[in-house]
């Protein structure tokens, strides 16, 4: 699977997608992956909850 999403990660039309887009990409693969996810997360809750946005 890395092998793919690297190949993917190095087509110019995919990155200048996400650069229009202002998205970044990521090119991780399975337990990297999901601790990012994680992480955003946690860091997205905490934000939301400081804010006063979440129910």
């Amino acid at each position: 699977m890395k092998r793919l999403t690297g190949k993917v990660n190095q087509d110019s039309g995919y990155r200048d997608f996400f650069a229009r887009q202002y998205l970044g990409r990521m090119n991780e693969d399975g337990d990297r992956f999901r601790l990012t996810l994680e992480r955003e997360h946690a860091f997205y809750a905490d934000t939301i909850r400081k804010l006063g946005l979440g129910k």
